[in-house]
């Protein structure tokens, strides 16, 4: 049966073009279909460049929306979704482009068929010619829709490598976020909670100072000194502290927020051994080094005499405003890092044994304390009793197992 040029040309009109196609090649041969091919497959191409554009514009919107939707806490169900829904396209592009590549390489079939059998008759050497042209056509059809297809496989393996960058930046950045949300309150203050009575440790900043003072032989030389950083209480251990942790208090001055008094170096080693089964943690006394650095100020220090101030009237309960006993802790001004009484009120136990040479022998300490046993355990910082002992580089000592209403002490823990 013939098919007539105007059904072609009514399918054309109304851009069916595959129809039309389909129609032609069903057609037996007609000068005047003949005349139609070119038309059919110059609208056949452009049909399937909008099909190619509207393709692209749709990866262009999928990869829009993932940037656009990416968030830290659906990443990785945004990216397995945005994968998937590539994969569809990128097989249907494929599956397309085989279909359209087997009708050609059908075409081509046909084709070399007819031209092998006109080529017995020496008469239709025009019409192999014709046909050798079309193959030639449908060939350089063929090349370029491989081109195309490595072209766009190039593109994907782009894409995926880049997506493959990018999903291991971003693991890598949620990594350390998370690090950085995990640790973010270790280098803080920190308030511990002890049967409901609670106390302040001060994050202090490691670094490296200058330690002494040429005023007193024991003080001498000015040495260098590099700590870490640690943790230091913010004020005197209180009668209400010792209390609740020792069920006990032997304090001459009584109140619960003054200073506990009336407890030797053995005391407070008997107290934090308590404290940190209670806490878990591992608290100490303070080593003279870790003292003096944190009475300083740390690295805010601005060099003052006593601890916040070069008037000893602004931060030091002391022989001339004390009235002769202690007072509550936190009452007068604190120094740099806000750490109280660091000057006067009770001097303080620091960890190391006593030695009035120690700083000539050690002229550079890191991290370290004298621990050489001797009859004598390092006194800090002055009190209600004392005058210009209450300066940060003062050095004073006590027998580690006296006790007496000037004496109390103060809480340090390390990283």
């Amino acid at each position: 049966m013939q098919t007539s040029v105007e059904e072609i040309e009514n399918l054309l009109l109304k851009s069916k073009v595959e129809k039309a196609i389909d129609l032609l090649l069903k057609s037996t041969k007609s000068e005047n279909l003949d005349d139609l091919h070119d038309d059919v497959f110059m609208q056949s191409s452009a049909f399937y460049a909008n099909e190619e554009k509207r393709i692209e514009q749709s990866i262009s919107l999928v990869d829009y929306n993932l940037q656009d939707q990416i968030i830290k806490r659906n990443l990785r169900n945004i990216l397995r979704l945005y994968q998937k829904h590539r994969q569809v396209i990128e097989n249907d592009l494929l599956r397309r482009a085989e279909l359209e590549k087997t009708d050609l390489q059908k075409q081509i079939s046909t084709l070399t068929a007819k031209l092998t059998k006109t080529q017995a008759d020496s008469s239709k050497n025009q019409e192999i010619q014709t046909l050798q042209a079309k193959i030639g056509k449908l060939e350089s059809q063929i090349n370029a829709l491989n081109a195309e297809k490595e072209g766009f496989a190039k593109k994907l393996g782009e894409l995926n490598r880049n997506l493959e960058t990018e999903r291991l930046e971003k693991r890598n950045l949620l990594e350390k976020i998370k690090i950085l949300e995990g640790q973010k309150n270790i280098f803080t203050d920190q308030i511990f909670d002890i049967q409901g009575i609670k106390f302040k440790m001060i994050f202090v900043k490691g670094g490296t100072f200058m330690m002494g003072d040429n005023e007193w032989e024991n003080t001498k030389p000015i040495h260098e000194v590099s700590l870490d950083s640690f943790w230091i209480a913010q004020t005197q251990c209180t009668q209400e502290l010792w209390q609740a942790v020792m069920g006990d208090n032997k304090s001459h001055f009584k109140g619960a927020k003054l200073p506990v008094e009336m407890v030797s170096w053995n005391n407070c080693q008997e107290f934090i051994k308590k404290l940190n089964v209670l806490t878990k943690k591992t608290f100490s006394l303070p080593s003279e080094a870790q003292w003096e650095y944190a009475a300083r100020g740390g690295n805010q220090s601005k060099g003052y005499k006593f601890a916040g101030s070069d008037n000893i009237e602004e931060v030091a309960w002391y022989k001339d405003n004390s009235e002769n006993k202690t007072h509550e802790v936190g009452t007068l001004n604190a120094n740099e890092l806000l750490i109280y009484d660091m000057s006067g009120n009770v001097w303080e136990w620091c960890l190391d044994y006593y030695d009035e040479n120690f700083y000539k022998t050690k002229t550079q300490i890191n991290n370290s304390y004298n621990n050489k046993k001797n009859e004598r355990i390092v006194l800090r910082g002055g009190s209600w009793h004392s005058n210009s002992n209450s300066r940060v580089a003062y050095r004073g000592s006590g027998d580690p197992s006296g006790r007496n209403g000037r004496i109390g002490f103060r809480l340090v823990l390390g990283l």
